[in-house]
């Protein structure tokens, strides 16, 4: 005999899920708290941005200054241009300018000669237009070049700026 049990409740509960969405004042409050957050990371990471420009500055004047060793080391104690040359056309000093380009034809300048000792082409192999020496420049005023680009350093006739003295010197 086939029998169906029955069962006294044969309706389906109603399932009490309540949807809870956030109240304007709860939205505003998380709002005001990322909002603080933010506030109080810009000025940590402008900070280490600063760093950061500091530690590359500092990377950079070693490298020259290396450079400028093995270039004494490798010329008897003379500074860049070297030992007066027999040639009349040679320079006997360096122009007080910071301009960071060199090739062939622009032996008055500091980077003519340390080429070679910051693993940069030589002087001859580079062609007529100017090459940028990148550790001679700032890395501050490199970033804020348009496009972040220093290929606005090599242009001729170009006015070459320098690095801002550090402030509160």
């Amino acid at each position: 005999m086939n029998t169906l049990r029955k069962t006294e409740n044969m309706r389906p509960r109603a399932v009490k899920s309540r949807s809870r969405a956030l109240t304007l004042i709860e939205v505003l409050v998380v709002i005001a708290i990322i909002g603080i957050l933010a506030a109080t990371l810009l000025p940590v990471l402008a900070a280490a941005k600063r760093k950061m420009y500091q530690i590359e500055c500092v990377s950079n004047y070693k490298q020259v200054g290396e450079a400028m060793h093995m270039f004494i080391d490798d010329n008897n104690d003379w500074l860049p241009p070297g030992p007066p040359q027999g040639n009349t056309s040679a320079p006997v000093s360096l122009d007080l300018t910071e301009m960071p380009d060199y090739n062939a034809s622009l032996t008055n300048y500091l980077p003519y000669y340390l080429a070679a000792y910051l693993s940069l082409p030589a002087p001859a192999a580079v062609s007529s237009n100017p090459r940028v020496v990148k550790v001679l420049v700032c890395p501050a005023y490199a970033h804020t070049l348009p496009g972040n680009t220093q290929s606005i350093l090599a242009i001729p006739g170009h006015s070459r700026k320098t690095c801002p003295p550090p402030s509160g010197f």
